[in-house]
């Protein structure tokens, strides 16, 4: 085992005099604390620090404040947050446990987007949904606002999560940012089991054609039922299939049924999935040579056979076949 937690060389080559912690400052001048002890101060002057250039000045005297509990100066931190923002207010509230969720939902509608993404946060800390959240999804234009509903929707029972989830889902700028789609995904993955839910999202075919859902649900969606592997998993890519508007969806569900497959065998399938699997497997030519060979059947078996003898097909093919 390392003994030394950095896991640099194992040399002794440190310098033993200053160590190797290190801190970047300004050239000509020197760190200095002259707050005092800031669990001595009365709550009036812990809120005065909520300005202070130092950010653990700020984020020390929030938490002592919070920890007190001097619910007297709960409405002075309340017109903090209103009038200026003041994050340092907003968790001083939380803290001493002033942040209802009638007054959260209210700053849902914040000029500041870091006190609507705070709210959010805080609120899915303690597993407390709204209502509201998914009007506020639908609008919101702060990408990060956005980023953090997906995470609280992911925290959030299913019944509530899938509202917000189904907002999200309607922004198409969304689509070549590098992080949203897939966190709308990991928060929808979070409540596949909840299928009642995740299928009245599907029932309505406008969400199918979602440009979001297109890129980065559909197929997944599909892989994870189908890698789950279980008789009732596999019975909900069959719906999924019926539930499809039309052909381009079904290939895109198919694309993610033969991923969930890939280097592993075919279990039994609900006879509407095995019959849409053979179409399928039919519009690849070639291709569809590996999908049959996972299935196990004879016909499937003695084609890949042929194919693998033949110096016709494709080498990539026949090496897939090969495994």
């Amino acid at each position: 085992y390392d003994t030394r937690l950095s896991h640099v060389s194992p040399i002794d080559d440190w310098h033993k005099e200053s160590g190797r912690v290190y801190r970047i400052i300004p050239q000509d001048s020197r760190v200095v604390y002259d707050q005092g002890d800031l669990h001595a101060l009365p709550s009036e002057q812990l809120m005065e620090r909520f300005s202070h250039p130092n950010k653990w000045v700020r984020q020390r005297a929030a938490l002592e404040l919070g920890w007190r509990g001097d619910h007297s100066v709960a409405d002075h931190l309340v017109r903090l947050v209103d009038d200026s923002g003041s994050l340092e207010s907003l968790w001083a509230l939380h803290g001493m446990g002033e942040l209802s969720i009638d007054r959260a939902v209210g700053w849902f509608e914040h000029d500041d987007p870091h006190i609507r993404r705070w709210v959010v946060r805080l609120l899915g800390d303690r597993r407390q949904g709204h209502p509201q959240m998914a009007a506020l999804a639908a609008v919101e234009q702060d990408v990060q606002v956005r980023s953090q509903l997906a995470s609280t929707a992911k925290r959030l029972p299913a019944s509530t999560a899938m509202p917000i989830i189904a907002a999200l889902l309607t922004h198409e700028e969304d689509v070549t940012d590098p992080q949203m789609p897939l966190m709308v995904w990991w928060a929808l993955e979070g409540h596949a089991e909840s299928w009642p839910e995740v299928r009245s999202l599907f029932v309505d075919p406008k969400t199918w054609r979602l440009p979001l859902v297109k890129t980065a649900i559909t197929s997944r969606l599909m892989q994870r039922y189908a890698s789950a592997g279980s008789p009732d998993d596999l019975q909900r890519c069959a719906e999924l299939l019926q539930l499809a508007p039309d052909q381009p969806t079904r290939e895109l569900l198919m694309v993610g049924l033969n991923r969930a497959f890939q280097g592993r065998s075919l279990p039994t399938l609900p006879q509407d999935l095995a019959l849409a699997l053979d179409e399928y497997q039919s519009t690849l030519g070639d291709s569809g040579l590996v999908l049959g060979l996972r299935q196990g059947t004879p016909a499937g078996v003695d084609k890949a056979i042929a194919a693998l003898a033949s110096g016709s097909t494709d080498l990539g093919i026949r090496l897939e076949l090969g495994k």
